[in-house]
């Protein structure tokens, strides 16, 4: 019989910021989860920004895993810079609250996929995903990624 992750020796969770170019992000936060489900642990990614093929590739590998919840946010069609609208500011801040609950405990590991982008778009404002970043349940990994990090959140991590 399995053990579940309620069951299991929990530590605490680390901080994570994976971020760079290239497609190496989005395979690594995907190995990452699958490794969590592994061993019992549940897994939660948010989405960002959904319109990007990094993204989509992350949600199609991620799919069928039981133990692991994919919550989209971002719109459906390719989001850039100078095309923001209202609506991708909602969005944006729907899933920066989506992250924040999800890192509450109810979840071992939070995977925020792109809210580095999100936040380098203006999307969201670091002294919030530094909030959510502190106030997680302390049992809880917590990954950012995307690309152009900023110093200030890569000294927030512990990772």
């Amino acid at each position: 019989m399995r053990q579940t992750n309620r069951t299991m020796t929990r530590r605490e969770g680390l901080v994570q910021v994976y971020t760079g170019e290239g497609q190496g992000v989005t395979l690594a936060v995907a190995g990452r989860a699958l490794r969590s489900v592994g061993q019992g642990f549940r897994a939660c990614v948010i989405q960002f920004v959904e319109g990007c093929s990094e993204s989509r590739g992350l949600k199609t590998a991620l799919a069928n895993q039981p133990s692991i919840t994919v919550q989209e946010f971002g719109r459906s069609t390719a989001l850039a810079p100078d095309a923001v609208e209202a609506g991708d500011l909602k969005r944006a801040q729907q899933a920066l609250d989506g992250a924040s609950s999800a890192a509450g405990g109810e979840y071992d590991l939070v995977i925020m996929d792109q809210v580095i982008l999100a936040l380098h778009w203006n999307l969201i404002q670091l002294p919030d995903l530094l909030s959510v970043l502190r106030r997680r349940h302390r049992n809880v990994e917590l990954i950012s990624t995307g690309c152009c990090a900023p110093p200030a959140l890569i000294a927030a991590a512990s990772l």
